[in-house]
């Protein structure tokens, strides 16, 4: 990471990976991520019915950050496929922030003992995560957003101008405008975040 540039760092990773202790390294005084906003009760207990709230407030305070012109800030979210870590892209992009994404796939202490499991997420709920693990990749380009249209809507069977029109749909946030099975295509997705990306950064689609 270039020093002189305001960066934002994206920290990925499962549970135990060592996402926290990362994040508080490189960023000390602006590190955020869903889990500190209210999203465990005293007993330890995640309540999903926050999951919603806690991610909106991480993503408002990184944005308020930028504002007052932190020169590094961390997030540290499992973000387990690339929707759901494109806004942060965009909101870097919006504010002039380098960015730089990390996967975190475990650490050491000096000790000896590894990265933790802190929240005692089970076993089969980070089994499911990783199955739906996406590793990090460059967006598309821009000028090879129609060309990788063309190739997939030739894979999946339908007319390009069809494809084009669910990318559309999808990046408006319009998912029932989009065939169902689409939902759950990581190539699609991949197309709608470099659109959605594209847009509303430079504006040149």
């Amino acid at each position: 990471m270039e020093s002189h540039l305001k960066t934002l760092v994206i920290i990925r990773g499962l549970p135990g990976s060592g996402k926290t202790a990362t994040a508080r390294a490189i960023a000390p005084n602006h590190n955020y991520a869903a889990d500190d906003y209210g999203v465990y009760d005293a007993d330890g207990n995640y309540l999903i019915d926050k999951q919603a709230s806690a991610h909106e407030a991480c993503f408002a305070d990184t944005e308020l950050a930028m504002k007052g012109g932190a020169q590094i800030i961390a997030v540290h979210n499992t973000f387990i496929e690339e929707r759901f870590y494109i806004d942060y892209l965009i909101l870097a992009a919006k504010y002039g922030y380098f960015s730089q994404v990390i996967d975190c796939e475990g650490g050491l202490y000096p000790n000896g003992s590894c990265s933790q499991n802190i929240h005692r997420v089970p076993e089969e709920i980070i089994e499911n995560m990783l199955s739906r693990w996406q590793r990090y990749k460059p967006l598309i380009p821009v000028n090879e957003l129609d060309y990788q249209v063309t190739a997939h809507a030739e894979w999946i069977e339908v007319e390009k101008s069809q494809l084009w029109e669910w990318v559309r749909a999808m990046a408006r946030g319009d998912r029932n405008a989009v065939r169902a099975d689409m939902k759950k295509d990581r190539q699609f997705w991949r197309v709608v975040n470099s659109y959605r990306y594209w847009e509303e950064t430079n504006n040149r689609l």
